[in-house]
């Protein structure tokens, strides 16, 4: 999961380095915080699609660069939000086990 915000993390790094800027100028061309253009670069977070079209626009990307951006981004997301419900599965089998230790199979017995 994390190898997807991790590209798009390099990926802007290196388009951010090949136009001659700083982080600090970045946030200033896009408007961000500089936290957030560091916690994108280094992949701790997926940025929403308003955060990489203004990214995007800051480095001049052309279009095709922008939409790949924003596909990584919603691959990431979904992948993130198949995560997010395979792991309440898990916590709600748990919690039903903990609450309700005897299953239909055990009355039975």
């Amino acid at each position: 999961m994390r190898t997807i915000s991790k590209k798009v993390g390099e990926l802007i790094k290196e388009k951010r380095i090949a136009a001659g800027l700083t982080q600090t100028e970045l946030e200033k061309i896009s408007g961000l915080k500089k936290e957030v253009v560091w916690q994108i670069e280094v992949g701790k977070t997926i940025p929403i699609e308003r955060t990489i079209w203004r990214v995007c626009a800051a480095l001049c990307l052309h279009r095709r660069e922008i939409h790949e951006f924003l596909n990584l981004a919603r691959q990431q997301r979904k992948n993130r939000g198949e995560f997010q419900k395979e792991y309440a599965r898990k916590r709600a089998r748990k919690l039903i086990s903990r609450y309700y230790p005897y299953s239909k199979d055990q009355d039975k017995n």
